[in-house]
Order: C-alpha cells, then sequence, then structure tokens
C-alpha cells in the first residue's frame, strides 16, 4: 500500500494444490515462519497455474524475502511449495521505486 503497512505475494505453480479447509497459510523464508490467511485461492489461471495471495502487514515478512533466497509455503504439508525467490529484493526494491512514482 502507499504507506506501506500492507503488502501482498503471490504464489502461483503449475501444479493443482488441493483446497483447505480455511484460507490458513504458513509461509517459511529462511528461518523464519510467519503465519496468516490468503485472500485467494485464485483458481485455475490458464495453463495449469494455481494459487492465491497473501496479505501481509508485517515489515518482517518483507525484509527476510528480501536477505533469503528460498520460500517455502505450507512446510508442514505433504503438498509443501518451495520457490527460489533470489533477486526477490531487487523485485522489491523496484515496485517500491514504481509505485513512488505514481
Amino acid at each position: 500500500t502507499q504507506d506501506e503497512t500492507l503488502g501482498y505475494i503471490g504464489v502461483f505453480v503449475q501444479e493443482e494444490i488441493p483446497a483447505g479447509a480455511s484460507n490458513d497459510v504458513v509461509i517459511k523464508v529462511g528461518d523464519q515462519t510467519f503465519v496468516g490467511e490468503t485472500s485467494g485461492p485464485v483458481g485455475n489461471l490458464g495453463g495449469g497455474w494455481h494459487g492465491g495471495y497473501v496479505l501481509a502487514n508485517n515489515q518482517d515478512f518483507r525484509r527476510s524475502i528480501e536477505r533469503n533466497n528460498t520460500l517455502t509455503a505450507f512446510p508442514d504439508q505433504p503438498w509443501a511449495v518451495q520457490l527460489d525467490i533470489t533477486g526477490a529484493n531487487n523485485a522489491i526494491f523496484e515496485v517500491r521505486q514504481c509505485s513512488d512514482s505514481m
């Protein structure tokens, strides 16, 4: 958001992820674990893509993403999704620059 109190991350993969009983999500970044709710799930987006958005109001979540190379969604589930987020710090910087210029 404009005041940087809320942001989101979208996680989309080309495999079907089973819908859970709730929208709770656990994400592990580096050695930190974050718990929250998704705003999805976003269903079949074409090309077999599935996923959703996780809203975040925790600056530590953003900082952890900037400092690490791996993000694991649902780390305690058999269908955990592990993502290489190398370079995410550059992407966050560019998004912030773009938002500031608007």
